[in-house]
């Protein structure tokens, strides 16, 4: 079908043509092609109409669809966004914790670090502390020895001048007598003479015994120190290793002497650690000896503890020098557990310092909780 403009042109020209038709049939002829071309030009404006239509709807259709492909591109380019963002926010999370978990692990770290300094401060303040202890005591030992031999030779010499004093007038006797007194009192010196003697060697053999003993445990200064006590002979005491009493009232029971010699001076030690375990009798004014154990660590000397019986413990141990020196510290563990009962540790307390007292122990230390008595805290203090 020719297109709606060319029809336009045909009809225009066809009407020219009517219009200057003179003849009916012409007139006719001219009419019905041109209601043709009406028609035509009709269907051809219908059909134009219907592609205008159809273009029109293929262009919107066209418009939807990319309208609608912009749309689903938008979203998934906010859903990615979205994830993206999602995902970083996940990462930066992670990130934050784990800066946080390595600052406070960091943290951690120093706190320990500075513990360890401090523990080790506290160790070696503790370690110089007992140190400097232990220097004391062996110099108030030695001091104190030395005392006693001064005190025992003075002694001797008042004693041994006396005697020479009571010699003396004995002679002049002696000759101012008849002879047969003076043969007798003569007799009689030699006599005596003799049994000092001997007298003379036992004693001196026991100072001998005494000192090399001395010595072993303290130095010369000890050794001097038994010599003179041997030599003073005044008694029963806490290095005699016989049962006494206290000017306080304490009855120190032979056992317990004799292990507390033992344990002062070293006798049968064997380079070995010692402990001697001590309590009060039932009478509670008794000083008695418990156990007595070789070869032990403090950890031992806890098992044989319990939580409801007060004890002495005098521990003497091993320790080498910074020097290289072998030293055998002697330390007065108290052990008093808050589970005893009143009585038993009242009676205990009221003697810990008489006892210190009595058989010169300086350095002491108190236990109150069992689970606290280890050799990991013995080490701490020693």
């Amino acid at each position: 079908m020719p297109p709606a403009n060319n029809l336009r042109a045909d009809l225009d020209e066809i009407e020219q043509l009517l219009a200057q038709a003179k003849r009916s049939r012409v007139r006719k002829l001219l009419r019905a092609n041109f209601n043709q071309l009406v028609d035509e030009l009709e269907a051809a404006e219908t059909q134009e109409e219907e592609k205008e239509k159809e273009a029109a709807r293929d262009k919107k259709q066209q418009e939807e669809d990319t309208a609608a492909k912009q749309k689903k591109a938008d979203e998934e380019k906010r859903e990615a966004d979205k994830a993206k963002k999602q995902q970083e926010e996940e990462q930066a999370k992670k990130k934050a914790a784990a800066d946080e978990a390595k600052a406070k692990q960091l943290k951690q770290q120093a706190e320990e670090e500075e513990q360890a300094k401090k523990k080790k401060a506290a160790a070696d303040e503790a370690k110089a502390k007992q140190q400097k202890q232990e220097e004391e005591e062996e110099k108030a030992r030695a001091k104190a020895a030395a005392e006693k031999a001064k005190q025992a030779d003075e002694e001797q010499k008042a004693k041994q001048k006396q005697q020479q004093e009571s010699e003396d007038a004995k002679k002049q006797q002696a000759k101012a007598s008849n002879g047969n007194s003076s043969s007798n009192n003569n007799n009689n010196n030699n006599n005596n003479t003799n049994n000092k003697t001997d007298d003379d060697e036992d004693a001196e053999e026991s100072r001998q015994r005494a000192a090399k003993l001395a010595k072993k445990k303290f130095g010369a200064a000890g050794a001097a120190g038994a010599k003179a006590e041997a030599k003073a002979g005044g008694g029963k005491s806490a290095a005699s290793g016989q049962g006494f009493t206290t000017a306080g009232g304490l009855v120190v029971s032979d056992d317990a002497a004799g292990a507390m010699n033992k344990i002062k001076t070293g006798l049968g030690r064997s380079h070995k650690n010692t402990a001697a375990v001590m309590k009060i009798g039932a009478d509670g004014k008794t000083f008695e000896t418990d156990q007595w154990l070789e070869d032990v660590t403090i950890d031992d000397i806890a098992e044989e503890m319990t939580e409801l019986d007060p004890k002495y413990i005098f521990y003497s141990y091993n320790k080498i020098n910074p020097d290289g020196r072998l030293k055998t510290p002697l330390v007065f563990l108290y052990y008093s557990p808050q589970m005893a009962p009143p009585k038993r540790a009242m009676e205990t307390t009221r003697w810990k310092s008489e006892i210190s007292k009595v058989f010169e122990i300086v350095k002491s230390f108190d236990i109150r909780d069992l689970d606290d008595f280890t050799q990991e805290w013995f080490d701490t203090i020693s």
